[in-house]
């Protein structure tokens, strides 16, 4: 892909000039922490969102393109289990006692990529505060047989899927 059309989608994503964007991607060139730290000097862009722009860069990645249109994918992420102290995530789940084998997760759909939309929750573009904050790594093995789902079925398979990891044990946020 040339490094116009890779900038033009960076920016589609992250909300950035794309002006900007062509400017980091001609400084990157091994992208890594340090040139994403300068990211942030120069641009005063977050740290999470400057990684993130390196990682796209530097894997290529085409966002607008990871999923045929009316198509959705479920993802599970798993949570730190220092989510318990927030009240809310108490009340959704009562009666909830942490256990290492069925922990706390969250349940969302997107148009996107599971990892790719990871990645942008935890870079702070379209996130959950929840999942920025608390969220680990994604749980393949708990969506992935459910995935690529018709976009008027999706919010219904994301609350079925909710609903049956709740009676498997785990403790569940959705948004």
């Amino acid at each position: 892909m040339k490094t116009h059309d890779r900038a033009r989608r960076i920016a589609q994503v992250t909300g950035y000039r794309l002006k900007h964007i062509r400017r980091i991607l001609k400084a990157i060139d091994p992208p890594d922490r340090v040139i994403a730290q300068m990211v942030t000097k120069q641009f005063k862009i977050p740290k999470e969102k400057a990684l993130l722009i390196v990682r796209m860069a530097q894997e290529d990645v085409e966002p607008q393109e990871d999923t045929p249109q009316g198509i959705k994918n479920l993802y599970v992420i798993l949570l730190d289990k220092a989510v318990l102290q927030r009240p809310e995530f108490r009340k959704e789940n009562p009666g909830y006692r942490y256990r290492r084998w069925r922990p706390c997760v969250y349940v969302g759909v997107s148009a996107h990529d599971p990892k790719y939309r990871f990645e942008q929750h935890k870079a702070g573009i379209k996130y959950s505060r929840t999942v920025k904050k608390y969220g680990k790594y994604l749980v393949p093995r708990l969506f992935n047989h459910l995935n690529l789902v018709p976009s008027a079925e999706a919010e219904d398979r994301e609350r079925g899927l909710a609903e049956s990891l709740r009676r498997k044990g785990y403790e569940v946020w959705q948004f």
